[in-house]
């Protein structure tokens, strides 16, 4: 009871660990990488600032087609760059593939083959971009290993496209990114950045802790256009991650596990003792019943052996009739202390548990008689009571075969519960009735019923509907226990359900429904 809770508790709350440690190291590093995204949100503010300066060259060319006056405006830019031009029908006009071409614009034609011989920008310039809603980009492209870049911009119906090289772009980011912290300053060993090449290879890293040959970053992702194929990555030690966490979680739980403990043993040994209570209170009403019993069985003895030798001497006596008075009563003493007899053995049996070894004496008898008269032998308690008995028998003069003591023995129980119980309703009927090979026997009164929820408990052995010692009856509250097992030990069962309904209060009482098996050997 306690021990399988606190292992079921101590699995699920390392589990529990466990899955927040890795969690929070998730959280952890979804930070790290959230700083990343912002020094790609700085990359970005640098391309703008490119992008921008290269607008300004494509704003400064001439709209012509002339080789000679586009170089001599490219010659007068800034930078030394490289322009590319296609018409508004997607030809490329410049460097002009045909005719006087420098050796310059030819090596600049021969490395990016791959873009206007299969007029990726040209499509741009022929309505490609108004689709799209794009009116400038980027291309990038490989030459001899080299990544280089094509900025490019549509410009009423024309595309300038402007070389960048890797080279001359990564340095315009190194000038602008962090510089690396002097060894000595405050926070220089807690994480490296490294920004690599499509190839992997570190372009520049800043942070002046060194990671580890197998070390894998806390955080990657991959920079905005143009840079989409290179990578920014975080290698953060592990004094910056929460490393105390598993401890504090495990530090809680098992101080949580230790009071859970501590009120589950509590709780263990309260109803453990509220059980060895129970178990020597039911010790004590089982060996007052057997004591009762036992005791009940000498004098029942002397009553049965000076019956029968009043019998005897009024046998013996010249005036005796065995039909008169004194010989009915004699009988009834008899009979009555026989069965009498059988009924304590019975108690005897049931609490002592053995049950099982209680053998039904069938035979060929008529329910409805053996009904009759055990209601005639509770007349006069039920006439003290005043309640008025209603017969109701359906089986009539039809003979089966069953053990007349069984069905005595619950009837008697039902009815000196109505005596006990019904005072107030003034009025039991008992129904018999016979369907195929079960006899149903049915004993209702006007009582104050049994609440839905005690119709089970009412079957429990001492157990009663108050905890009061007295409620005005007397009883032991083993009755229907007893009844209900012998019913079950003869092939049946026995239930209890909602009376009729009393005329001036609508108050319902209880309904106890017997089936008994009759079935005979033969019929077996």
């Amino acid at each position: 009871m306690v021990v399988l809770p606190l292992v079921a508790l101590g699995f699920l709350g390392a589990k529990l660990v466990e899955d927040q440690a890795a969690l929070t190291r998730l959280e952890v590093e979804r930070g790290f990488t959230e700083r990343l995204r912002s020094l790609d949100h700085a990359v970005q503010t640098i391309v703008k600032g490119f992008e921008r300066e290269l607008g300004r060259y494509a704003g400064e060319l001439p709209r012509t087609e002339e080789p000679e006056v586009l170089r001599e405006a490219i010659s007068r830019l800034p930078r030394a760059v490289m322009v590319m031009i296609f018409d508004e029908e997607g030809r490329l006009v410049f460097p002009p593939v045909a005719g006087n071409i420098t050796e310059r614009e030819q090596g600049f034609l021969v490395r990016t083959r791959i873009v206007w011989e299969r007029g990726m920008l040209g499509l741009l310039a022929t309505g490609e971009s108004r689709r799209s809603g794009q009116e400038r980009g980027w291309l990038s492209f490989f030459n001899g290993g080299a990544q280089s870049f094509l900025w490019w911009r549509v410009d009423s119906g024309r595309v300038v496209a402007i070389e960048v090289s890797g080279v001359e772009l990564m340095t315009e980011l190194v000038t602008q990114l962090p510089d690396t912290p002097l060894d000595g300053e405050e926070g220089v060993d807690a994480e490296r950045i490294v920004l690599a090449d499509p190839t992997g290879q570190t372009v520049y890293q800043w942070g002046a802790r060194e990671p580890e040959s197998n070390e894998k970053p806390k955080g990657v992702i991959g920079l905005s256009e143009p840079l989409e194929a290179w990578t920014l990555k975080s290698y953060a030690s592990e004094s910056a991650l929460p490393g105390q966490i598993s401890s504090t979680l495990g530090t809680g739980l098992f101080s949580g596990l230790a009071g859970l403990g501590l009120a589950l043993i509590a709780g263990a040994w309260l109803i453990w003792r509220a059980r060895m209570r129970e178990s020597q209170l039911a010790q004590q009403r089982v060996s007052f019943v057997n004591q009762v019993s036992h005791e009940l069985k000498t004098p029942l003895t002397n009553i049965r052996m000076y019956a029968e030798l009043l019998r005897s001497a009024q046998e013996d006596d010249e005036d005796y009739e065995p039909s008169g008075a004194m010989a009915r009563h004699l009988a009834v003493i008899e009979r009555e202390s026989e069965r009498l007899s059988r009924l304590i053995k019975n108690v005897l049996t049931f609490a002592r548990g053995q049950e099982n070894k209680l053998q039904l004496s069938r035979r060929r008898v008529a329910p409805d008689a053996v009904v009759k008269a055990t209601l005639d032998l509770h007349a006069p308690a039920l006439e003290q009571a005043r309640i008025t008995p209603e017969l109701a028998l359906g089986v009539g003069d039809d003979e089966v075969s069953l053990d007349s003591d069984v069905l005595e023995q619950i009837m008697t129980n039902l009815l000196s519960n109505v005596e006990k119980y019904a005072r107030g309703g003034g009025w039991v009927r008992v129904t018999t009735a016979l369907h195929g090979r079960r006899f149903e026997l049915v004993v209702e009164d006007r009582g104050p019923g049994i609440p839905e929820g005690f119709r089970e408990k009412v079957f429990e052995p001492f157990w009663r509907m108050s905890d009061r010692l007295s409620e005005g009856v007397t009883g032991t509250g083993i009755g229907l226990d007893i009844a209900r097992r012998l019913a079950r030990l003869h092939g049946g069962d026995m239930r209890v359900t909602d009376g009729e309904a009393r005329p001036e209060s609508g108050a319902r009482g209880a309904r106890f429904e017997v089936e008994l098996d009759v079935e005979t050997e033969m019929d077996r």
